[in-house]
């Protein structure tokens, strides 16, 4: 939830008042989701609302979000982060994505004036290259003396190994899930490629924030392969005491418990380099392996503290999967792994279909949509109190196909808004249809649904609502894109 959004209101949002302003083009596909800052000092300038966005062209933007209007914007600065002779990587075994540069969501440390992005590039000899970018919030400059080519070995006899060490293999490795700032360290989290090929492993791997040299290093599945946190493009979380929270997909060859976390929701430590502290993988991982239904194709979401009917303190995180499931999780005991159950603090069914999205929380009792294409978005049925009294603390959770949407909440306790879009690998010929929904609170917790405002969008979209700036990918039939923008009539409401 953005916990200082206070503008939107059910009566400011609506057909009359909020809409699209605005799109401008950018020279490529953006996969990872659009930042902003409001009032940050751009020399010379002044004070700007900024927005940042990252394409798989390698190019990263800062654009002045006040002046999107019409078919144009005021690009602050734009930056190629390409070394000369490199072009973004197309030489690639398998995925889905060409030419494939900046995926992951990057993220922003004010006080440091950065944005830190991973981008992967290919060298004339068609080598693949993954770099950790710092550029200066207000120039796009690199920082730190970045970047730093991302490398990585951990002991292990799985993936790409040899001589009882796994080395990191850049062909196969794609970083997916959004980047994490947490205690002045900058975590990745790896996946494979679309379409698996090659000996991928799960790595986490974690940088200084202030020099960009790498801390630590981790392989999820050392002496097998697999296990990729997809994340359906989420990030990993991080707690209070600097644990990192990540799911991973399903690792091949897996042997569940033996030093081996594909399929699983776990727990890293982080005082003393990358280890695994705690760890859940379902009692039916194997036969989740065999029907590719893992659990790593949505990001984690750490609950804030619950006091319960016996005035138990609860650390409580959740996480589904493709399996369709809605696990509940004691962040104090995850419950590892049992062959006959599992072992955890609670679970229920979200959809007979797949989970791609990311659940949100939010400390208000409210009602949501329901109906999106081809979708779900569901929150804890009446079954489920247990988990949020006396304290209610409604989650949603989309569960979307193939599109990796998620909801995204204000602070105002009585509205908040969704974009939801058309199933994201589609035809780039098939016509995608924008759904735009809203609901109000009611007294009572309970599923709901709304009728809502539809319109057609027939090329490549982003979008950014003025409640958050969650980016869309719907198919296009060019190899431009743009980004479309929809806010408040009077441009209020934006903030970190």
């Amino acid at each position: 939830m953005n916990s200082t959004e206070t503008l939107l209101t059910t009566s400011n949002v609506n057909s009359a008042t909020f809409g699209k302003v605005g799109e401008f083009a950018v020279d490529g596909q953006i996969d990872g989701q659009a930042l902003f800052l409001s009032q940050l000092a751009i020399p010379g300038q002044g004070n700007k609302n900024v927005l940042y966005v990252a394409t798989e062209k390698n190019t990263v933007y800062a654009v002045d979000a006040q002046s999107i209007s019409g078919s144009s914007a005021t690009i602050l600065w734009q930056t190629k982060v390409l070394p000369n002779g490199e072009t973004p990587a197309t030489s690639l075994p398998c995925g889905n994505i060409s030419p494939n540069g900046i995926t992951a969501t990057p993220v922003i440390d004010r006080t440091r004036n950065a944005i830190y992005v991973e981008a992967m590039s290919q060298n004339s000899a068609g080598n693949i290259i993954h770099r950790l970018h710092a550029l200066d919030l207000t120039n796009g400059n690199e920082l730190f003396g970045g970047p730093t080519t991302i490398t990585a070995t951990y002991p292990g006899t799985g993936g790409n190994s040899s001589g009882g060490v796994v080395t990191f293999d850049p062909p196969v490795q794609h970083d997916r899930a959004a980047l994490l700032e947490s205690g002045n360290t900058i975590y990745t989290a790896w996946s494979g490629l679309w379409g698996d090929c090659g000996s991928y492993s799960a790595w986490v791997i974690a940088f200084d924030a202030g020099t960009l040299k790498q801390t630590g290093a981790i392989d999820l599945v050392p002496n097998n392969s697999g296990g990729g946190m997809w994340m359906g493009g989420g990030g990993p979380a991080a707690d209070a005491s600097g644990n990192v929270y990540v799911i991973s997909g399903n690792g091949f060859r897996d042997t569940p418990g033996m030093n081996s976390y594909g399929n699983s929701f776990v727990r890293l430590t982080t005082s003393a380099g990358l280890k695994v502290g705690d760890y859940f993988t379902p009692f039916n991982t194997l036969s989740e392996d065999a029907a590719d239904a893992d659990f790593g194709s949505a990001g984690p979401l750490l609950l804030p503290d619950l006091v319960d009917a016996s005035n138990t303190t609860r650390h409580l995180a959740v996480g589904a999967g493709k399996d369709g499931n809605l696990y509940v999780l004691n962040r104090d005991n995850l419950g590892q792994f049992n062959s006959s159950k599992n072992n955890i603090y609670q679970q229920f069914q979200l959809s007979s279909g797949e989970n791609h999205s990311s659940p949100s929380s939010s400390t208000t009792p409210c009602t949501f949509v329901r109906k999106t294409i081809r979708s779900r978005l569901s929150r804890f049925p009446k079954r489920c109190w247990r988990l949020h009294r006396p304290r209610r603390v409604p989650m949603f959770s989309a569960a979307m196909e193939r599109l990796p949407a998620s909801p995204r909440m204000a602070a105002r306790k009585e509205s908040f808004g969704l974009w939801t879009g058309a199933p994201g690998f589609c035809s780039p010929t098939m016509p995608a249809t924008l759904q735009r929904s809203f609901t109000t609170r009611t007294k009572q917790p309970q599923t709901g649904t709304t009728s809502p405002r539809s319109e057609d969008i027939s090329s490549h979209r982003w979008l950014r609502t003025a409640e958050s700036t969650s980016a869309l990918r719907l198919p296009s039939p060019s190899s431009d894109c743009c980004l479309k923008f929809s806010e408040v009539a009077d441009r209020g409401g934006g903030c970190e």
